[in-house]
């Protein structure tokens, strides 16, 4: 009775428990399915001098509003011939891999200078049409500078592979939490 209780919440995908409110939270970015979203919520509570310490909020429910801590990143492809391709391959090499998040100020740090590279999947693209070809891929929101490889196959009205093409560019974003980008190719 007539105490504060402060509560956090992390969901990492992973089933993990961290003591206490913690001042920083590690983080290290994953390529496939080990990639993963992190979101943080906290929640403070006071109860009334009459109330039962385990009956917070009435029903020992703390209600949190949860926020993504990273950002996310895919790939639109857009074909403007009449061509058809398949993406073979996406892939983001440069990333920053390891971060950690500072909870009392909402900043990222990048935690050494190790990198990783993100694979983001195929699709065939019809002439003159624009595909989602990729899938999506969690990064630290930090400034960084990637190189984009996506490899895809010409094909002929058969389906048939006719000739095979790289295309390379940089991205360099000031990336932002809770923000999707969306990078047409």
């Amino acid at each position: 009775p007539s105490s504060t209780y402060n509560f956090a919440a992390i969901v990492d995908g992973e089933a993990t428990t961290t003591p206490g409110l913690p001042a920083t939270i590690p983080f290290a970015v994953a390529d496939g399915a080990a990639n993963k979203d992190l979101l943080y919520a906290t929640a403070t509570v006071t109860t009334a001098a009459n109330a039962d310490p385990t009956g917070v909020n009435g029903n020992g429910v703390v209600a949190f509003d949860f926020s993504h801590l990273l950002s996310k990143l895919q790939f639109n492809i857009v074909n403007e011939t009449n061509q058809k391709y398949q993406v073979t391959s996406i892939s983001v090499t440069g990333v920053a891999q390891d971060g950690i998040y500072t909870v009392g100020t909402g900043t990222w740090a990048q935690d050494g200078a190790t990198t990783t590279t993100l694979t983001f999947g195929t699709a065939t693209v019809a002439g003159g049409a624009t595909v989602e070809a990729s899938e999506a891929r969690q990064l630290l929101p930090l400034a960084q500078t990637l190189a984009v490889t996506i490899n895809y196959d010409v094909l002929d009205t058969s389906d048939n592979v006719v000739g095979s093409l790289t295309k390379e560019g940089i991205i360099t974003q000031t990336f932002v939490k809770n923000t999707v980008y969306t990078v047409t190719a």
